[in-house]
């Protein structure tokens, strides 16, 4: 999906490059290969894609790299992560010879470049790294709130009621649970059973209109629009293309994830910008980079395992100054969660008294402590995230803010543009302009070079 969104608009850029010329192809799994190839054949300058894609193609000998001068890595951080391999393969692939024009180039962005994988990595593929950080590591957009709700099944019994009904991921399928037990095992059930129940109380609170709610797992999103859509969220059932007539539901929802194929993320991604649904159910993988205008809300059904992921998950919202709030729904107790590290096998699709099992015991779960991960996550902020009231009010600080500031989640602070603001623009409008001119008299000239 980020790829997708390079793509276009890197080819929006090329439309007005005509001397040279530059050609755009998008490489990407899930989908026909035939256009792709296409492109490839017909020449282009620039190649947008995802690692497995792109190294499929060079190793099927469909896309050279003997005149490769540039490789840039988005989300480098993720990379590393995900497909070190597949990075080092393609990368001993390209031409390393060349001196002056000709020396290959080598660009890594992310939002977290902090990392010892990343600065790794840089010291093995790139040549005399440099570091070039625009806000700092601990930087954390100013438009951004940042707030807690704490879920203890102890104090909110709602966990109990049979009605909505909440579909889990089944960790606890052999394990007793009920009012009567108080088992690590039922709480955590518990915790499971209530946290649904919370986000639909947010969504009404806050009379939400958009949001982005981000999730654990592709089962967790599944299990999660399984529950909204029994809201009323889509008629009653997934979301199948707009209504021919009126709105959609109040808990109208799409899924973004990496188990989806890239049509049906590629349909959710376009109904959730376009406004055909409210809510936009992602995991970290799926949703990395993506820029969402004017996003008012993201939401945490669980805290990620690291606190860079929770940089990026919020930095969805208070992108270009505009306010955004970050609500996190975060359990008070141990929650036991799917960790399976075997591919292709889904334990929580047939959970038996085995595949249960912690990882130490054999099978295929952990224990989530989620007030450690809170912890991690202020400390990076450097402060306390705020916790909201009891009936999911906001903290007098912020609704103080919202209240005499005029602002509004998902607009920009102050309201719009202030009077500063625009005299400002149209200022240095001029300069801007003869700043572009020279831009390409110096491209040009360095495009003309022998």
């Amino acid at each position: 999906d980020l790829a997708e969104q390079t793509a276009t608009a890197m080819a929006s850029f090329a439309r007005h490059l005509t001397a040279p010329r530059v050609g755009v192809a998008l490489l990407v799994g899930g989908v026909d290969a035939g256009p792709q190839l296409k492109a490839l054949r017909e020449g282009v300058e620039v190649v947008v894609g995802t690692p497995g894609r792109i190294i499929d193609f060079v190793e099927g000998g469909k896309l050279a790299l003997d005149a490769v001068r540039f490789l840039v890595l988005d989300e480098a951080d993720r990379l590393v992560a995900d497909a070190p391999e597949v990075i080092a393969g393609l990368y001993k692939r390209l031409p390393k010879g060349g001196t002056g024009l000709n020396r290959l180039q080598v660009l890594l962005f992310s939002a977290t470049l902090h990392s010892p994988e990343v600065r790794a990595l840089a010291g093995q593929i790139c040549q005399d790294p440099l570091l070039v950080d625009l806000k700092g590591r601990e930087h954390v957009p100013e438009a951004v709130d940042h707030a807690v709700v704490v879920v203890d099944p102890r104090e909110d019994r709602s966990w109990l009621q049979g009605q909505p009904q909440v579909w889990t991921d089944g960790a606890h399928a052999l394990d007793k649970t009920g009012p009567a037990v108080s088992t690590p095992e039922c709480w955590s059930e518990a915790v499971k059973r209530l946290k649904p129940r919370l986000l639909q109380r947010l969504i009404d609170r806050y009379k939400m209109e958009q949001a982005l709610i981000f999730v654990r797992t592709n089962h967790d999103a599944d299990n999660l629009e399984r529950f909204l859509a029994a809201l009323g969220g889509n008629a009653g059932a997934k979301f199948r293309g707009k209504a021919e007539s009126g709105k959609e539901g109040a808990y109208s929802c799409v899924v973004l994830g990496g188990a989806r194929s890239m049509e049906e993320r590629r349909a959710a991604l376009a109904a959730f910008k376009e406004g055909d649904v409210r809510f936009l159910i992602a995991t970290d993988v799926a949703a990395r980079g993506l820029d969402i205008k004017e996003l008012p809300y993201v939401i945490n059904m669980t805290l990620p395992d690291k606190s860079e992921d929770y940089i990026h998950r919020v930095g969805r919202v208070g992108r270009a100054d505009t306010m955004g709030l970050a609500i996190s729904l975060v359990a008070a107790l141990p929650e036991k969660v799917w960790y399976c590290t075997v591919k292709g096998y889904k334990p929580w699709l047939e959970p038996d008294a085995k595949n249960t099992r912690t990882q130490e015991q054999g099978g295929h779960t952990i224990w989530y402590d989620e007030p450690a991960l809170l912890q991690a996550v202020e400390k990076r902020l450097g402060r306390d995230v705020a916790r909201l009231g009891a009936d999911l009010s906001l903290p007098p600080g912020m609704a103080a803010k919202l209240e005499g500031g005029g602002e509004k989640y998902g607009q920009a602070r102050g309201g719009g543009t202030s009077k500063e603001v625009a005299e400002h623009l149209a200022a240095i409008h001029q300069n801007v302009q003869q700043l572009g001119s020279l831009e390409v008299a110096a491209q040009g000239s360095f495009l003309a070079l022998k």
